[in-house]
C-alpha cells in the first residue's frame, strides 16, 4: 500500500512500466508492504493526526505474475482519499 499527501489527477499512465490499464493516483511518499503468506486479509494500525484539513491518499498494489494481468505480474486498485475534519 502507497500512502501520500499529493493526489495524482487524472492518475499517471503505468503502462510505461508494464501496467497497462492501471494508473498510480497518489505520490507514495510512505509504503506499507504486506507479505500475507496465504492469508486473505491483512490490517495494520494506522495513527492519523487530529489535523483538519489534511488529506491523505492511498492505493494499493498487488504483484502476482501467475495472475497475468499485466506484463509486469502487478495490478493497482483505485485510489482512496482520507479527509480529516468537515470537508
Amino acid at each position: 500500500m502507497l500512502l501520500s499527501l499529493t493526489q495524482h489527477n487524472p492518475g499517471l499512465d503505468l503502462t510505461g512500466i508494464g501496467m497497462a490499464g492501471c494508473s498510480q493516483y497518489q505520490g507514495g511518499e510512505v509504503t506499507l508492504l504486506f507479505l500475507p503468506f496465504g492469508a486473505s486479509t491483512a490490517s495494520t494500525p494506522l495513527a492519523v493526526p487530529n489535523a483538519l484539513g489534511i488529506h491523505i491518499y492511498a492505493q494499493s498494489f498487488v504483484y502476482d505474475p501467475a495472475a497475468g494481468l499485466t506484463l509486469l505480474g502487478a495490478v493497482s486498485s483505485n485510489g482512496v482519499d482520507l479527509g480529516i475534519g468537515n470537508l
